[in-house]
This record gives C-alpha cells, structure tokens and sequence, in this order.
C-alpha cells in the first residue's frame, strides 16, 4: 500500500524488489509487524540529488523475535540500500518505543551512503520460558560504504546497536573511501559499529578509512562483544569502555600515524582501547603503524585504562612503529600481589616507547599489577615473556614505569637478550630465571584453544586447592599466627625488654607482616637501629612495602643511608614468606582465569559449556568481593534493586571495607544505584532521555571507582550528553631512563671526614645480653677486617670478621662470663682502634 510519500507493507503482506526503486525525497518504507520485504539483488535509491527517509521496520517489544511477530527485512544476491536517512531502521517512524523488535537478515549485500545504514533499538529477544536470546539478525558477507557520491555532509555511525544482545557480522565490510577529507579527516570519518549496552559478533569483516572500526560501551555487565580474524585499516581501532568479557582475538590493525590539524588540535591514533572493562581477551592480535616517534601527538598500539582489580592479561601481540606500544593508565592494579593487569608475551618492534605505565586516577592503588611473571617459576611458560625492541631505530625507552612498583620476571637473557629491555625507568625490578630458556611456544603458547566447561572447572578447583592449602600454611607462620599481639609487643617494647623482643622477631623471620614490620619501622624507643636493621634485613619484604618505607622515612632518628641501603636491598631478592605469597597469587590467577574463561563461554555461548550453571548461580557460589559486586551489578541491571542492595549490604558484612579506598568505592556503588533507582524504565527506556539534573548528577561518577564511572560514562554517551575524548597520555622528556641495577650510597660519613678517622663504638657498657658494635670508615676502597675480644687477661675470646667499611652489629654475649673486656677493630692496612666495655650477668 502507498499512502503520503510512503510505502507500507501490512501485516502477513510480502514485497519482493528485485529491480530498481527510487524513492523521493522524505519518502519511506515501511514494514509493519507481520510483514516481510525482501529485496533480491534489487537496488533501492533516491529518486533525487537529496535523501529518501528509509525503511522502518516495525516490531512488537513485548512479544519473542519470529517473523509472525515482527517486521522483517531480507537482503540478498547483492541487493543494495542508498541515498538514504536510514537505511533500514528497526522500529516504527518517531519516538514509538513499543516498536522495537524488527529483524534484517542481510546476506551478500551492500548499504552505500546513507546518513545511518542500520540503527538497532532496545529490544531483549526472548525463549517460551521468558529467558532472554539473542536476536535473529546477522549480516553476511556484506558491504557499508560511504563514497563521494554521498548525499550527506555528516554521517552517524554505519551501524549502531542499542541495548540489543547477539548482532552477528560474518565476513563484512565497512568502508569510508572519501578521499576529499579536509585537516578533520580523523573528525569527519564514520564508525564502523556504535553500541551501547548492546551484545555482538565480528568475524573475518574488514574496517578502512574510518574513524572507529568499533566503538563500544555499556552500564550492563553481561552485555560483550567479540572480534575475531579481522583487520583494521583505521584511526582508531576498536574501543570499550565498561565490558566485561570481551573477545579481541586474531586480528590485523593497520592505523593512521597521529597528526595535529587547526593549529594546535591533536589526532591521535590507536589499535584498542579498553576503558574501565574487565575479565577481556586480548591475544594473537598484529598491531602495527608507521610512526616517526612523535611524543606529543602519535599513534599506540593498545591503551588499558582503569582495567582495576580483576585479573586481566594482554597476551601475545605484537606491535610495531609505534609512539607506544602498550599505554596503561590509572587503576590496573590491586593492592594483591596477583590482581589486576599482566602485560605478557608481547612482542615489541622499532616504537619510541614499548610499555608506558603512567597515573590517571584519583582511584588507589595506581600501576599494572605487581607481580609480572613468577618468581620461582615451574616452567618457562609462567614468566613475563615480552620481547622489547631494544634495537629501535626510534627508541627512547623500552619501559616506563611511573606509578608503584612492579617485579618483573623473565627468562635466561643469554637466550634471548629482548626478554629484558635495554632502556627502562625506576620503580622495575627485574629478576632472571637463568635454568628457563625463551622459546616463543613453550613459553608462550596459545591460550584461546576451545575448553570446555568440565576441564575449566578441573583447572579451577585444583588452583583453589592449593591456594587454600598455603594460605593455611602461611597464615600459621607469619607472626607465629598471632599479628595484632606481636605488633603490641613491638609497640610497648622498651630498653629493658627489646632484646627478647628483637630475638623473638629474628626467630620469627622472614615471616612477618607488613604491620608488625611497619610498627617496627616507627619505633624510636627501645630498639637500636641495628636490631630494626637486621629484623627487616631478613625480611626483604620490607624494602617492597610502602608502608613500611613511608615509616623509615618518617623517623625522627633517622637510620644511616647504608642502613637503608642494606634494607633496601631486598628489592632485588626475596624471602620465603614472599615465596609463598607468589605461589598463591600463581594459584589464584590459574583460579581467576579459569573462572572468567567459564563466564565467557557462558556468555559467548560456546560449545563445551551446555551443561555449565547461570552465572549469577556460579558468581554466588565465589567467595570473592569483586565477584560479589558482579553479581550485584546483574541484579541491579534487571531492575532488581531490592536484590542488589541486599548483596552490596552483605560484602559490607562478609569483606573487609575498612580501608579508605575500598569504603569508598563501595559508597561509589551505593550511591550510584541509588541514583538510578529514581528513573524507572517505565519513564526512561533503557535510561535514556534523562533530565538534565539527572544528566549533571551522572557526571560527578566519572572519578568514581571505575566500575562505576564506566557505567555513568555509558549513560552520558546513550544520552548524548557528554563528548568523551578517551585520554591519551606521553612520557615527560624527563623521564629517567635506567640500564644498571641502584649503586649502594658513597661514602657513608658526613662531607670533610677524612679516611684516616676510623669511628668506633660499643653499647650498651655495662652489657649483660647483647652490645652492638658500631663502626665507619670513609673510604672508596674494599676493605675488610676483623674485630677482636679479648678478656682482662688478655685472651682471645671471640673474633668478628667484618666485610663492610660502615656497618652496625649486635653481638649476643650468651655464654659470656662478668668481667672487662676489649674490643679492637682492624681495618685494612693500618686503621685500628680499642673500646673497653663491661659483661655484668
């Protein structure tokens, strides 16, 4: 039927173009619920030098996606939309909500030049039992192209997907070929897919000359995406913000080098962009470009910002003629040795700067994860694995690391000397396994292979098993098991009592904790300097902690600098205490991995998985805070707000909060929901259209804890609200590039001392437990000596070799009789001195 410029096929009707069609300007297509148009090999265009309005295809929101239910579209044998608004647009003309839930099945086909080619509106395809599906819409072998024929000065993006889950593309193409771009270029190209909240699949399609390949956000956790076996010929890749489980896997990016354009106005470019998401894939990828090193404006590789606690992995890419090749910004860590973001197996080719870790976020702790690699490793495929691209025609530096401290461990460097950068900053401590040798796959082989759910469950239970069996273990032995009463007895210790204290901490040692060492750190009473040396000299820890760090620093007595020196030596070793906590944190990255490649193959819906639980049934059964809050974030967005609350209340009964960062972003949680609870979707689908207050209120999440501030950033952008330029950040010319390991401090002595005074002291005199020996001697040379002790006979009692030019040690006199006695110290040729001091038992 015809009527007022547009056409409308009616319910149980069928239309079939297999011609050509031009249709005028503000004419439409509309296909009502029922109805199915089919175009074969037939091409649908304008009938003017200005745009037709396009197809509208009405559904039925409330009833399961079937062709009897809903308007439907096929395309096929090369059929062909154009010169439109939109091209095929799923839901009826205006702002109809109800309308959602038309259907396209596009196969061999072509959509050219119009303003939007295919908009998907919120609509959740539903099973008989209720149980949301995935829609019935896919595109095959397909190609959205914009040329210089286009009607249209501006374009949105090819295709846009709103809160619809299951989209497929299978072989297609999203082409800009406009060569008549001016400076705006990067500003003027369309993307390839826009979604928010919406869930889809992108296999062996090809992106060119567009600004976004894919651009990707949600506020829903169980809404993803993947890419598989696809390239990239863009400005920028492929970007999410807020998505858990994405699938980045096999793909080929060739990007744009950044330029400035207007003066001053940057363009850069880049590969991917993971903003605020979590528990992604991101493996097998080839990244390159064809930067000059370009430091102000140039192109990345891969950007992670605000990846948080979760255990994420970018594995085994490579990248190439890149400003940088890995960029990661603000929160990718968590205050565990084993949470947060492993930069592992890459391989790095002639960039300025390989790895670039860099601050960003009010959110603590900043960095990438701790611990990069395995100490103690079991086998070659456990250690870090990068390889740098230490022979850059362009290299500034390998390594930039400008947030804590990361450990990093790799293989044999005799084997291959790329496992450890040439040019790195501070704050990177390398250790090498000289018994593993690099082999690209046995040390770092493939890990996208198909498991399934029984073998990932297996994989699962047995990391737990054995993370639970040292944690055991090591909770029995650090501070005999009994942290709160041995940081007590440190506090009150006193000059009376600190050596049975100081002998109580050695025998317990290196297993004490961060608190007791800390306690120890800020005691000016009691313990002389060289008993808080020697108790944290064995515990190596001590130098990694920043608490216990921030402690030392904050004496009043200060420690002498190779005091600290010595103390802080145990950055490049570690103790058994350490040990152990490395083997757990090996065990709960086997356990998390696990346990996320489980929820993707649920999510992804993957053969191997039928008989896997719902994972809000597996997510309940995880004694973990951040799957907890998971858990929380699905009930919250099914509207269940009663269900949400009640779970954000029991981690506030069940976990630790108490730190001012964890309180706070559980306040972030709470608020934030509490804050949605008052747009019902009744009022605001999907939460769109919200108030400008509403709108203003959103916007004070963006510093929230990144969960959070990825879900406001979602609802910003679905209402247009905001205009987000995802940062992009450089080293500083000043960063200070390191290639030797830190040199111990020289000399020890004040300015002006000259080497011939040799400084020399004993306490306590009277001595009944202990003395402590004291000495420096200012001098660039090795030295070596001994002290000697001798009775008021004149005997020989004990002989103390010394190995350093300024040290202090304490001497237990257990054994030793009442009496005077001497000691004389010798160093080198020529300096010597005696103390005379008394044993009173």
């Amino acid at each position: 039927m015809e009527k007022n410029n547009q056409i409308i096929i009616e319910p149980g009707g069928e239309a079939l173009v297999s011609g050509q069609m031009k249709i005028g300007v503000n004419g439409k297509i509309i296909v009502e619920p029922g109805a199915l148009l089919v175009i074969d090999g037939g091409i649908i265009t304008s009938a003017h030098d200005s745009p037709w309005r396009g197809i509208y295809v009405v559904g039925d929101r409330t009833k399961p996606q079937t062709f009897e239910n809903q308007g439907a579209v096929i395309m096929e044998n090369g059929a062909v939309i154009e010169n439109s608004e939109y091209g095929v647009r799923l839901r009826g003309f205006g702002e109809a909500w109800h309308t959602n839930g038309g259907i396209i099945q596009a196969t061999n086909s072509t959509f050219r030049n119009n303003w939007r080619n295919v908009e998907f509106m919120n609509y959740k395809n539903t099973n008989d039992q209720g149980q949301e599906i995935p829609t019935i819409s896919y595109f095959t072998n397909c190609n959205f192209i914009t040329d210089e024929q286009t009607l249209h000065n501006v374009h949105w993006g090819n295709v846009t997907i709103w809160d619809v889950n299951g989209v497929n593309f299978t072989g297609c193409n999203f082409v800009d070929e406009r060569q008549n771009l001016d400076f705006q270029a990067y500003r003027q190209a369309r993307d390839g897919i826009y979604s928010i909240s919406a869930g889809f699949s992108v296999k062996n399609c090809n992106f060119d000359g567009l600004k976004y390949g894919i651009h990707s956000s949600t506020e829903v956790p169980n809404r993803t995406f993947s890419v598989n076996n696809s390239s990239f010929s863009t400005y920028r890749g492929i970007f999410f913000n807020a998505i858990d489980n994405a699938f980045i896997v096999g793909n080929t990016f060739n990007i744009a080098p950044g330029y400035t354009y207007a003066g001053q106005r940057c363009a850069d470019t880049y590969g991917i962009y993971i903003d605020n998401s979590s528990m992604f894939t991101v493996e097998n990828n080839v990244l390159s470009s064809s930067s000059t090193g370009n430091t102000t404006c140039g192109s990345l590789g891969l950007i992670a910002r605000n990846t948080g606690i979760f255990q994420n992995e970018i594995y085994r890419n490579t990248f190439s003629n890149f400003t940088i090749g890995i960029e990661a910004i603000g929160k990718n860590r968590g205050e565990n040795l084993g949470s947060g973001l492993q930069i592992k197996c890459n391989i790095f080719y002639d960039n300025a700067y390989d790895i670039f870790v860099v601050p960003g976020t009010q959110s603590k702790p900043e960095g990438i994860r701790q611990l990069q690699g395995y100490a103690g490793s079991p086998s070659t495929s456990t250690l870090a694995g990068n390889l740098f691209g230490n022979n850059s025609p362009i290299l500034i530096s390998n390594f930039v690391n400008q947030c804590a401290n990361i450990s990093y461990f790799h293989h044999n460097v005799q084997s291959e000397p790329r496992v450890k950068p040439a040019i790195y900053s501070s704050k990177i401590f390398f250790y090498e396994s000289p018994d593993l040798f690099y082999n690209y796959e046995a040390s770092c082989p493939a890990k996208t292979r198909s498991e399934s759910y029984p073998e990932l469950l297996a994989e699962k239970q047995n990391a737990h098993s054995l993370f639970e069996t040292t944690s055991q273990q090591l909770q029995d032995m650090v501070d005999q098991g009994n942290t709160e009463m041995t940081t007590q007895q440190v506090e009150m210790a006193n000059t009376g009592d600190a050596w049975y204290t100081y002998q109580s901490l050695m025998q317990t040692s290196p297993y004490l904790s961060d608190q007791v060492l800390t306690a120890l750190g800020a005691k000016e009473e009691g313990f002389n300097k060289a008993m808080i040396r020697d108790v944290m000299l064995i515990n190596p820890q001590t130098a990694k902690s920043e608490a216990v760090q921030e402690a030392l620093d904050a004496r009043a007595d200060q420690l002498p600098a190779y005091m600290r020196w010595q103390i802080d030596n145990g950055l490049f070793h570690f103790g058994q205490k350490e040990i152990a906590e490395q083997f757990m944190a090996y065990q709960k990255t086997r356990h998390d991995q696990a346990l996320n490649q489980i929820i993707q193959g649920i999510v992804h819906e993957r053969a191997g998985f039928g008989n896997a639980p719902a994972v809000e049934a597996l997510l309940a059964q995880t004694n973990d805070i951040r799957y907890q809050y998971l858990l929380a974030e699905l009930q919250f967005s099914k509207s269940d707000f009663t269900t949400g609350n009640q779970l954000l209340s029991q981690i506030e009964q069940s976990f630790d909060i108490t730190h001012e960062e964890a309180w706070q972003a559980h306040q972030d949680y709470l608020d934030f929901y509490a804050l949605l609870a008052q747009w019902p979707h009744a009022d605001y689908p999907g939460y769109s259209g919200l108030p400008e207050e509403a709108l203003q209120q959103l916007e004070g999440y963006l510093e929230a804890t990144p969960r959070v501030a990825g879900k406001a950033l979602s609802l910003l952008m679905l209402n247009h609200a905001i205009e987000y330029e995802e940062p992009i950040l450089y080293p500083s010319e000043e960063v200070e590039a390191m290639s030797a390991p830190i040199l111990p401090p020289a000399p020890f002595l004040a300015p002006g001392e000259s080497e011939s005074e040799l400084k020399f002291a004993l306490f306590p005199s009277p001595a009944r437990e202990y003395i402590t020996l004291s000495w420096c001697l200012e001098t660039d040379r090795e030295i070596k000596g001994n002290i000697e002790f001798r009775d008021a006979r004149g005997l020989l009692v004990f002989t103390m070799p010394v190995h350093q030019a300024c040290d202090q040690q304490i001497l237990p006199l257990s054994g030793w009789k009442s009496g005077a006695y001497t000691a004389t110290i010798s160093l080198g040729a020529g300096f010597r001195k005696s103390i005379s001091f008394v044993v009173s038992r």
